[in-house]
């Protein structure tokens, strides 16, 4: 059975290795760009007179734009091309009903297959992983004092756009998305639908794990606005090339002030006094926050807290994959042969 199901789903794998090493040659060539540019901005070759090296000091950063838009749609692509269609297609080509007909079980046909392509993919995605850290790692280095911050690069990993790109995070957005797009293959039983459920169901679940679970996964940083920011919120000897996670700003009640049950939250309370900061009387919003011992100001995630999110967010991955895993299994044995 396991060399059956290598057989029929190779192709497919072979075809993904090949565009990750295409993909990891064009981030090499990249690398070498930010080198090239590096050394013309530390001599000044830049700035005029030298107009004509500014293809060179600047051309690729809108390739390394791409090459990030591409590395976070990657895991989505894999479940579309690779997850989908690993049980779906069985039903267009009826060899389910061949593989069943030759005392193999439903379970049996359905854990090989699943494995085949976790083991597949992790393995691939390790590898690749690999790469793209060390890319991220020499164009971060490179682009220190080079680039400003907001063009993307010198920033800390712990921003939403790196940190889907960067750890072992990645590796767990593949598992989730290949489980995502079997399971549902599985319950849809048609293959351009699963594709289509499996586009909403990820980009669903990646915008909720951004916006409301991996903010939490780790306990906030709060510093009040009247409180002068020193530091970047991290430590350790890199500590002044990595910037906090800004997850904006917001209330809470004044540490050490005993909450009544019957209080709103913080923020609600906040959002009333807002109310109350027209123009002609700002001293009526101020009065407002102390009466309800609020403090206002901007919360974080510390640059340090990059790996526990990446583990916790990872092991969420794997949980839900195995969920999945365990869905696609209840689906295929109760399908009519």
């Amino acid at each position: 059975m396991i060399w059956v199901a290598w057989r029929r789903h190779r192709l497919m794998l072979l075809i993904l290795a090949a565009l990750l090493v295409a993909l990891s040659v064009w981030m090499a060539l990249v690398a070498h760009s930010y080198d090239v540019a590096s050394n013309l901005q530390r001599t000044n070759r830049c700035s005029n007179p030298y107009g004509n090296n500014n293809s060179a000091c600047f051309g690729y950063l809108a390739q390394a734009q791409i090459i990030i838009v591409v590395l976070l749609a990657l895991p989505c692509l894999i479940g579309l091309v690779i997850g989908a269609p690993l049980v779906a297609g069985e039903l267009h080509s009826h060899t389910n009903r061949l593989a069943w007909t030759q005392s193999i079980s439903r379970t049996r046909w359905f854990v090989t297959k699943w494995l085949l392509g976790v083991v597949g993919l992790i393995a691939l995605s390790s590898l690749f992983q690999l790469v793209v850290s060390r890319w991220f790692g020499h164009v971060h280095v490179a682009s220190i004092g080079v680039l400003s911050y907001s063009q993307g690069f010198g920033a800390d990993h712990i921003r939403p756009t790196l940190f889907n790109i960067t750890g072992v995070v990645p590796i767990g957005y593949v598992l989730f998305a290949f489980s995502l797009g079997v399971a549902l293959g599985a319950v849809i039983r048609r293959t351009p639908w699963a594709i289509a459920a499996t586009v909403v169901a990820y980009g669903a679940a990646a915008m909720v794990m951004v916006v409301a679970v991996r903010p939490n996964l780790m306990p906030q940083t709060f510093v009040a606005f009247q409180t002068q920011i020193t530091a970047p919120l991290s430590s350790g000897p890199a500590a002044s090339n990595r910037a906090p996670w800004n997850l904006g700003s917001g209330y809470r009640y004044v540490p050490g002030y005993k909450v009544p049950a019957s209080a709103p939250s913080a923020n609600a309370a906040g959002q009333t006094c807002q109310l109350l900061a027209d123009a002609p009387t700002p001293t009526r919003y101020n009065r407002c926050i102390t009466d309800h011992h609020l403090q206002d100001g901007v919360f974080y995630q510390a640059a340090d807290h990059y790996w526990p999110l990446q583990w916790r967010e990872s092991a969420i991955y794997f949980g839900a994959s195995i969920i999945l895993f365990a869905i696609g299994l209840w689906s295929v044995r109760r399908w009519r042969a």
